[in-house]
């Protein structure tokens, strides 16, 4: 009777620890689970909320040979202070748009003025595009990876290294071997973006935010590959 009562016993013993070590299991894994889903829902709505209120510019190149390089940065170069005067008045990417939609064929010829007076036959087409662009930095300023509205400018073929910048607010003017962007800029940053967004984009040397931002970066990437 005694060892029937051991055995029992046992068997209750074991069948109990099999059922918390498996609670405890399904517990970790709803933990996990949970934890990535909130990260994942961070990474997207903090890069969404960043880029509701940017606008880039991208640059194409025709080719990656150096004179087609060479025509993208004077093209980028004539640009820039006609983009710079269509948008003084815009307050905000509403308006910066706007009055981009308005002007494409102006920036078109434009481009394609630069082209022929240089000697190239072939054309420039601009257009208001989603875009995905990888993380970058300005100055003490960076933006993480992901799609953003963005003005594009496609050289002939378009199929060379491109030339990118964020257009608004306006850092494409703002020197970029800097190492500070001025606080005038960095206020409207803070002014335009949610409190997240722009501790994540100003905040470049904290390290709870870089590791923040490094997640972004991340979930974005790997987002733009399985979509290729």
């Amino acid at each position: 009777m005694q060892n029937r009562i051991i055995t029992v016993f046992k068997h209750i013993c074991a069948s109990e620890t099999r059922m918390l070590l498996c609670a405890a299991g399904i517990g970790l894994t709803m933990a996990l689970s949970f934890a990535v889903v909130y990260a994942i829902a961070y990474a997207e709505t903090t890069q969404a909320d960043i880029a509701s209120e940017v606008v880039r510019l991208h640059i194409l190149a025709n080719s990656d040979n150096e004179d087609d390089q060479a025509i993208k940065l004077l093209v980028r170069d004539g640009l820039l202070p006609q983009l710079s005067a269509q948008l003084t008045t815009a307050g905000d990417k509403t308006a910066v748009c706007a009055a981009l939609e308005g002007e494409l064929e102006n920036i078109e010829a434009a481009a394609e003025a630069i082209l022929r007076a240089n000697g190239y036959t072939y054309n420039a087409q601009a257009s208001l595009s989603r875009v995905y662009f990888p993380t970058r930095t300005y100055g003490d300023i960076a933006l993480p990876a992901g799609p953003y509205d963005a003005l594009r400018i496609e050289l002939g073929t378009g199929e060379g290294r491109n030339w990118w910048c964020m257009l608004f607010p306006p850092l494409c003017y703002v020197d970029i071997t800097q190492t500070e962007v001025s606080p005038a800029l960095k206020e409207d940053l803070d002014a335009l973006l949610t409190p997240e967004g722009a501790a994540l984009v100003t905040n470049t040397n904290d390290t709870n935010m870089r590791i923040r931002f490094k997640f972004i970066e991340l979930w974005q990437e790997c987002k733009a590959l399985w979509t290729q």
